[in-house]
């Protein structure tokens, strides 16, 4: 739009949370500190900005295997200026279920094709629910293991039964599982319900990941954002998942620190002007720290 809508200080529009406005906050940290203390940019700093994190993290990827490795990487996520540290294994997967038709007046015994989806997502969900179970005395309190169904299609005509459905999940899974052994997880869930079902895993295949809270990272970022606003950053483990799964398995510590979001994904996304501004000035604390293996 020709201007941007901002209001009561905040700026809407898709994408503007998650995460144009880390990248602003990123991109404002090292100007502000070529612009006042180039000396302090001294030494191997990189910004990468890549694609398809939404949906199987490939620019990620792709960046590592060209060789852009690290010491430490901060992704601007929005996490209202705490520190995000790790992330829960993440799997999408799409289910064909087919039926026989039958006139709506004269059903057949048994349960339409979408019956039979409905009747999978809700196995789906009681999978997650025991994910929970099974892994609540090791699990961070802040992950979940939610299950969404994001499609579901079905039917040719009002008056007729389903003779097909499609649906479309993502499932949540512990660390300690790989995404390979969560596949069959939900396989053996789905086939539980219909093994007639057609199963396709597709897009995140994504492992769950964890930085310790006391790595020298989360330490100068956290030291960092105290000394720049005297408060001190929670760090947390989310209930999704994000490129950091990526470095972490290089070895690469990650933590994600950005600006503080509304409505991420949905109508009205927004992010508070101010806190691009906190997250940068923190940012601009904690780079030449970090270069510079001073205190921050």
């Amino acid at each position: 739009t020709p201007e941007a809508p901002a209001r009561d200080g905040w700026l809407y529009g898709r994408g503007a949370g998650d995460m144009k406005g880390g990248i602003v906050m990123a991109l404002l940290s090292i100007a502000a500190l070529q612009e006042a203390a180039p000396a302090a940019l001294d030494g191997a700093l990189s910004f990468a900005s890549v694609i398809e994190e939404e949906c199987g993290g490939n620019g990620a990827l792709a960046a590592l295997l060209a060789g852009a490795v690290a010491d430490g990487v901060v992704i601007p996520e929005p996490t209202s200026l705490d520190l995000l540290i790790g992330g829960v294994g993440v799997l999408w997967v799409e289910v064909e279920v087919a039926r026989a038709s039958a006139h709506a007046g004269h059903p057949l015994p048994g349960m339409s094709a979408l019956d039979g989806a409905l009747a999978i997502a809700h196995a789906l969900r009681e999978l997650a629910a025991g994910f929970e179970g099974e892994d609540a005395a090791t699990r961070p309190p802040t992950e979940r293991y939610h299950v969404n169904i994001g499609t579901l299609t079905a039917g040719e005509w009002i008056s007729n039964m389903p003779a097909q459905a499609r649906l479309g999940a993502r499932v949540g899974f512990p660390t300690v599982l790989s995404p390979a052994e969560a596949q069959e997880h939900v396989r053996a869930a789905i086939q539980a319900v219909d093994p007639t079902a057609t199963i396709r895993f597709t897009g995140f295949r994504a492992e769950g990941y964890l930085l310790a809270d006391d790595d020298p990272l989360v330490a100068a970022l956290v030291e960092s954002h105290h000394r720049t606003h005297d408060v001190t950053p929670v760090a947390t483990s989310g209930s999704a998942t994000n490129d950091a799964r990526f470095y972490a398995r290089r070895g690469i510590p990650a933590v994600c620190f950005g600006p503080t979001c509304c409505n991420i994904h949905g109508v009205d996304e927004g992010v508070e002007i101010a806190s691009i501004a906190a997250g940068a000035r923190t940012l601009a604390r904690l780079i030449p720290a970090w270069l510079h293996g001073a205190p921050a």
